[in-house]
């Protein structure tokens, strides 16, 4: 039963989508998965075609995680438009700079490059303190737009939730009839090369010590 409904479930639907057309007409390519450390044993290394070369890139060493490195800083650890497809699955609440990651994305892909990237629109509070955003569909076009490169194709947000509050207060009383989901999906291509820059280190803006 629980197999059934998330398999009808748009979010989940859009990232079978992604991995089951991926790159089709493309015989070899780099596929880099970004966040890609197997923190309870999960990688995600076979669902990409064995025509394609995957790679597991993580701020933290350890299993399936070939490439070691802050996000924020990619284009330091891949060549410029070197990747072909680029995907992510509940890391953007993660990055403290999801615009400049774009704008990294936007560096190391090959022209009409693709991408997948799931987060949360709702989700409790996790690996604090470097938890920093939710994200609904309308989210993703200020990331993702002509400006920084690139073209949404398609989004969804699935796994419908109820939000309900500890304490109620007439502020809070009507919160739990509307929706939520904790899934949040977005599918976009590079279109352009960014003419924008964000030059801020991650270090000038935390005051905790960034996990690596």
């Amino acid at each position: 039963m629980e197999d059934e409904v998330l398999s009808n479930d748009l979010a989940h639907i859009l990232v079978a989508k992604f991995f089951h057309s991926l790159l089709p007409d493309l015989k070899s390519g780099l596929v880099l998965e970004v966040g890609a450390r197997a923190r309870s044993g999960v990688s995600r290394e076979a669902l990409v075609p064995e025509r394609l070369q995957y790679c597991g890139f993580d701020i933290i060493e350890g299993p399936n995680v070939d490439v070691v490195g802050d996000a924020h800083k990619l284009s330091q650890f891949f060549d410029s438009e070197s990747v072909d497809a680029i995907f992510s699955m509940s890391v953007f609440e993660h990055l403290a700079m999801p615009w400049k990651i774009a704008l990294e994305f936007n560096k190391v892909l090959k022209p009409g490059g693709i991408m997948m990237h799931t987060t949360h629109q709702a989700w409790p509070l996790h690996e604090h303190p470097w938890d920093y955003w939710r994200y609904s569909n309308d989210t993703w076009k200020c990331i993702f737009n002509e400006k920084t490169g690139f073209e949404i194709l398609e989004v969804a947000m699935g796994e419908p939730a109820n939000i309900k509050p500890v304490y109620l207060h007439p502020a809070v009383a009507e919160v739990e009839i509307y929706p939520a989901y904790l899934m949040s999906v977005m599918i976009c291509k590079k279109t352009s090369q960014s003419k924008l820059e964000w030059d801020v280190d991650i270090q000038d803006i935390l005051d905790s010590n960034y996990p690596h």
